[in-house]
């Protein structure tokens, strides 16, 4: 769906620099923009979801790790411990970034559409005020 966004968005940059019209053109650049933002959101939080456990499993590790080295005597500590490992704590950080990059992704996918609506609509004014000569 990004590149289907993008190759609208490059279809109307070439349609407003041929019109010569500066409305046309910052609605096909913010549509080509947004197009680019999306597809990238959208790779990263379904192709790349696996780095993202990764990632948080690793800050935890990293984190429980210095909290041994500080406090590894204390009982308190080791209480921590055991209830990150039975909570899982950091599976649970991960499925909420995870599902925050896929909400910001469906949000930007959504104004991407919205934009797309109202270039269409820019296009169909522009025709009406007889902007284009050759339509």
């Amino acid at each position: 769906l990004g590149v289907f966004i993008i190759a609208v968005a490059f279809l109307g940059l070439f349609g407003a620099l041929r019109a010569n019209a500066n409305v046309l053109l910052a609605y096909a650049i913010i549509v080509l923009l947004m197009g680019f933002a999306t597809l990238g959101f959208l790779i990263f939080a379904f192709v790349e979801h696996t780095f993202i456990h990764a990632f948080v499993g690793d800050a935890v590790n990293a984190a429980i790790k210095e909290g041994e080295s500080k406090y590894g005597s204390s009982k308190k500590w080791a209480a921590i411990i055991d209830w990150l490992e039975a909570t899982d704590c950091a599976r649970a950080v991960a499925d909420a970034v995870e599902d925050e990059l896929i909400t910001i992704g469906g949000c930007l996918l959504g104004i991407t559409l919205l934009s797309f609506l109202t270039s269409a609509l820019a296009f169909v004014l522009a025709r009406k005020i007889k902007v284009y000569d050759k339509l």
